[in-house]
């Protein structure tokens, strides 16, 4: 899941859609909470690039 989360962060730069991704792991992600941490942190360090 990390991996996969990752390369969504990687590819997909647009907030709006990372939100949806979002959403849709926490679906499939028990640790949704967590998996939504990573994302954000993934997000900060996107845009800072």
């Amino acid at each position: 899941v990390l991996m996969y989360l990752e390369i969504i962060a990687t590819v997909v730069q647009n907030q709006n859609v990372m939100a949806v991704r979002v959403r849709f792991v926490q679906k499939l992600d028990p640790q949704a909470a967590r998996a939504k941490a990573i994302v954000q942190r993934m997000i900060t360090r996107v845009a800072l690039n």
